[in-house]
């Protein structure tokens, strides 16, 4: 496997490197980069950037941080001999960070690793988040696993973003469960993973989230199908858990199929409503089915045009506008 560095993650690490040296008082490394590039200037564009390029690698190398993402890539023998190429590149975000998957036919797979430039401060962290990423992609790799690349997975769009970051941090559960179970350093610790699912699934008593935290850290075996499922369904993920208790058909924090809008009060038994507000309900939105579940503030006000307005089923539909209310 060939290790490549981006020429954009290598500008910014040697910058930060030679500026925290400059700060702490060693003023050397800084003369030494002017020295070395200051000429590029003159020079045409094309080759003052491929000057640049060779000059950031020298010095990454120089100042020592080669060694660490070299240490750490050394420490994951398993791709090594199943991937082509692995390029390790920037990025600006929490949320960006991560593998990606390159796989064009008659060759090995391109493996390219995201990840924040000041993570290079502590080796030790950044193996761990290497190890993480690369468990991903030992994944995505095994067939048994199933893996697919995604379009679009929720039904609708206001709830894509919700249903992409449980996947993602459902995927992280297993991920983590297997590299503590190695006895390893991985990309946080299981304290840390189970604060995010606090913030994934803060509709669910602490007693769930902690269930919900203990079964995926233990599901080695799982398949990428089920982890969709799992994160489109809350209701799901409790019964995947063990958990038969749950109040909402699709989870509290989820969002309400009427007005899309996170909810943690939702109506006991939408089928109970009378047969004139369901009728309301079912004109605006033709594919809902009381199973769906709605939100005690949407229902409420369907019975209450149901009361008050009883012709409004029989007008043409009108949407109920996304965003008219806030639970």
């Amino acid at each position: 496997m060939e290790l490549r560095y981006a020429p954009e993650m290598l500008e910014e690490a040697v910058a930060r490197e030679i500026l925290r040296r400059e700060t702490a008082g060693d003023a050397a490394w800084s003369r030494d980069f002017h020295v070395v590039t200051d000429p590029f200037y003159a020079m045409q564009e094309t080759e003052r950037n491929a000057r640049f390029r060779d000059a950031n690698a020298v010095f990454f190398r120089q100042l020592g941080l080669a060694q660490s993402l070299e240490a750490a890539v050394a420490g994951l023998p398993a791709l090594g001999p199943a991937v082509e190429e692995l390029v390790l590149d920037r990025c600006a975000t929490a949320t960006d960070e991560g593998a990606d998957l390159c796989v064009t036919q008659g060759s090995k797979p391109h493996v390219r690793i995201l990840f924040r430039v000041h993570r290079l401060d502590d080796p030790a962290a950044l193996e761990g988040f290497f190890r993480h990423e690369l468990k991903h992609v030992e994944d995505m790799l095994r067939p048994a696993f199933e893996y697919r690349a995604l379009g679009r997975i929720a039904e609708r769009p206001a709830e894509e973003n919700l249903v992409r970051a449980r996947l993602r941090l459902l995927w992280n559960l297993v991920a983590a469960g297997e590299i503590a179970r190695a006895g390893v350093r991985g990309a946080a610790t299981r304290e840390e993973w189970a604060t995010m699912v606090t913030r994934n699934y803060p509709g669910f008593p602490a007693e769930t989230r902690g269930r919900i935290l203990a079964r995926l850290w233990d599901s080695p075996e799982i398949t990428w199908p089920l982890l969709i499922e799992l994160s489109l369904h809350p209701k799901k993920l409790l019964r995947y858990c063990g958990i038969h208790e749950a109040e909402s058909p699709r989870g509290p924090g989820s969002l309400c199929p009427l007005c899309s809008f996170p909810t943690f009060e939702w109506h006991e038994d939408a089928a109970t409503l009378p047969v004139s507000a369901l009728a309301q309900v079912r004109a605006d939105f033709p594919r809902w089915d009381p199973a769906d579940g709605a939100c005690r503030q949407c229902l409420d006000s369907y019975v209450f045009r149901a009361r008050f307005a009883p012709t409004v089923a029989a007008r043409p539909t009108t949407q109920v506008q996304e965003g008219s209310h806030v639970h």
